[in-house]
């Protein structure tokens, strides 16, 4: 048995800091796909509301792939137009009026196409194949997309920014994915205690913004995630108990129509379509491009862990015992106390000292998330040890929101079955194993 320790850094396991090192590698910039030096040798006029300075960084187009070769490549043939139901000329346009070039990836692009569809991590992978997808730097080039599926193509349209929809609602077969991921702007006001936010900012940026000035609204627990999916679709975090969910959160959104319209939607304007975008709805009201935040003060906080391990009979009524405790006083209705959040879970996890060959342990694992001092913290999360036994291991820490709110989950080496479908930097699964 392991007592209380003091730790100033949870450790995160090996996996963790792979996938950290694949995100980046899928961050850096991808070969220039070969279908937008078609589109602007094809024609270099009449784009639909161009960016001034779209124009000037247009690179020459290789040999053999010029408008007029006797054989033209097949990556351009009329069938994939034919397919998209638009002309080469509209498409030309369409390539032409984004921010900066190479900004449109299709299946002809190949390895670049593969990373462009690509979910966060490999247990997300559905073999969905987009008709395009299109890195928007900006809103302008999110109407210029929507404008383009909707009135010079027969293309269905679908949102994204971080890649984290494991049902695989951020991609469409045979569709247009609007990818927002480079749109990373924020500005925080710290007197109005309010942020504003474009669509591809995700949990890392934000939680490392707004904790500049002190500040904070219910986050996702994965620094990967994107701010617009999860708003979106309600968005439960840790501290949810005392802000409420991020939903609840979201006082304003700039908003692109099915129509290409431009429209802010909160409270006074356009109140219907702002409470349709208040969770659960993802994007089926429009893409949002900028959202406005409401934020809060936060101090340091303190988070726990409590291991049990489930290896006999014995165990396992410990277990019992130990999540009965937490659904008669900190589940749900029962916990009256906003400043705590404590989250049960049924883990199979690899124990310290042993390798990933070794077969996963089952354990009942308690998160408490608690916006309190340390004594503070502890004396909240007393009842777990104040029964007949103690955790087999204890992991606590008194720091920063974001130390917590990804180290509660990082430090577990892996919590749910890979079959589970998802993968996540927070809760990997180290070994596949059965019940």
């Amino acid at each position: 048995m392991r007592g209380m320790q003091r730790m100033s850094n949870f450790k995160k396991p090996a996996i963790y800091h792979a996938l950290r090192q694949i995100n980046e590698r899928r961050a850096a910039p991808v070969a220039e796909p070969r279908i937008a030096h078609f589109a602007a040798s094809v024609l270099k006029s009449a784009a639909p509301v161009p960016h001034a300075d779209a124009a000037s960084s247009s690179s020459s187009v290789p040999a053999g792939l010029r408008v007029g070769d006797s054989e033209p490549a097949p990556w351009y043939q009329q069938a994939y137009f034919d397919s998209i139901g638009c002309t080469q000329s509209d498409f030309a346009a369409f390539v032409s009026s984004l921010l900066k070039p190479n900004s449109v990836i299709t299946p002809f692009d190949g390895e670049a196409y593969t990373k462009a569809r690509t979910q966060q991590y490999p247990i997300q992978q559905m073999d969905i194949k987009p008709a395009m997808v299109i890195f928007c730097h900006d809103t302008q080039d999110v109407i210029n997309a929507v404008n383009f599926a909707n009135k010079k193509s027969t293309l269905k349209i679908v949102p994204r920014s971080g890649r984290h929809s494991t049902a695989g609602f951020s991609n469409l077969e045979k569709g247009m994915v609007i990818d927002v991921s480079a749109m990373k702007g924020s500005f925080i006001d710290p007197v109005t205690q309010t942020g504003l936010f474009e669509a591809g900012v995700n949990f890392d940026a934000f939680n490392r913004d707004i904790a500049l000035h002190g500040l904070n609204t219910t986050g996702g627990g994965c620094p990967s995630v994107g701010l617009a999916g999860f708003t979106l679709g309600g968005g439960y975090g840790f501290t949810s108990r005392k802000f409420g969910m991020a939903c609840d959160n979201f006082i304003e959104a700039q908003v692109v129509t099915a129509d290409g319209e431009l429209i802010v939607a909160n409270d006074a304007s356009h109140p219907d379509l702002m409470f349709a975008l208040r969770g659960g709805t993802g994007g089926n009201f429009g893409i949002v491009t900028k959202m406005k935040m409401q934020l809060y003060p936060i101090g340091m906080v303190y988070g726990v862990q409590f291991i049990y391990w489930i290896r006999s009979q014995a165990d396992v009524e410990k277990g019992a015992m130990v999540w009965d405790l937490y659904q008669k006083r900190f589940a749900g209705p029962n916990n009256t106390d906003p400043d705590i959040t404590v989250q049960a879970v049924l883990a199979h996890l690899i124990p310290d000292g042993q390798t990933m060959d070794d077969p996963a342990v089952t354990a009942v694992v308690i998160l408490g998330f608690v916006t309190d001092d340390e004594a503070g913290g502890r004396r909240r999360m007393s009842p777990f040890l104040d029964l007949p036994f103690k955790p087999d291991e204890t992991h606590e820490h008194y720091g920063t929101y974001s130390e917590n709110n990804y180290g509660l989950l990082d430090n577990l080496e892996g919590i749910v079955p890979m079959t589970a479908g998802e993968y996540k930097m927070s809760a990997m699964a180290k070994k596949a194993f059965t019940i």
